[in-house]
């Protein structure tokens, strides 16, 4: 089981990997009022997130946690995924 990582390790990540980063703190505290918001990536995507959901959360976890990473398996960029929820 992996250590949850702190607050300060996800904002990190988020500076690292997002262009606007400062948009998910406005999303966070509740300082940005529109119904959605998108996240430019470094790497070129563009993600349209809602902004009165867990869409953030979901991200943070995929993106900066990478939760679905796991030794020895590798996703490549080539590779398509489907996430149900479950």
């Amino acid at each position: 089981m992996h250590k949850k990582p702190s607050k300060i390790t996800i904002l990190l990540s988020a500076i690292k990997k997002v262009k606007n980063w400062y948009v998910i703190l406005l999303v966070y505290f509740a300082i940005y009022n529109k119904k959605f918001f998108i996240l430019k990536l470094k790497n070129g995507l563009k993600l349209k997130l809602r902004t009165q959901s867990t869409d953030i959360y979901a991200f943070t976890n995929v993106w900066f946690i990478e939760e679905y990473r796991k030794e020895g398996f590798a996703i490549k960029s080539t590779d398509n995924i489907i996430d149900i929820g479950a």
